[in-house]
């Protein structure tokens, strides 16, 4: 689910830790599952296809309202839209806030890092 709401220093949206205990991605910052609140009262505002681990899914993303959540054990913070490109999101967090217009699309200044190899000397 995509949960947004207005913070003093602008839109924040709410995200969830994975467990340290988890094998895969522990600790990484992702989207609450919808499984919180009635999922057949919310239509999705967007479908996302991503593969990970060998495995495709479908995920169907879906807004919902912040007095809507339920209580959870699960880690969770409310995160500026602006500082939330900085965390350690998944892969999937990633493509659906850049997706929805949420994240900002870091453009890199010093390409210097990137530059060819020098090719002097070779034919």
């Amino acid at each position: 689910m995509l949960v947004v709401r207005e913070g003093s220093e602008g839109d924040e949206v709410l995200l969830e830790q994975r467990a340290t205990t988890n094998t895969v991605m522990p600790g990484m910052w992702e989207l609450p599952a919808l499984a919180d609140v009635a999922s057949n009262q919310h239509k999705p505002i967007m479908i996302v296809r991503h593969a990970i681990m060998q495995v495709n899914y479908t995920v169907r993303v879906c807004s919902v309202a912040p007095e809507e959540i339920a209580v959870s054990d699960a880690v969770r913070r409310w995160v500026a839209l602006r500082d939330a490109a900085a965390m350690a999101l998944t892969g999937l967090a990633r493509k659906v806030l850049t997706r929805a217009g949420m994240l900002g699309v870091s453009v890199r200044k010093n390409t210097s890092g990137f530059a060819a190899p020098e090719t002097a000397g070779l034919v």
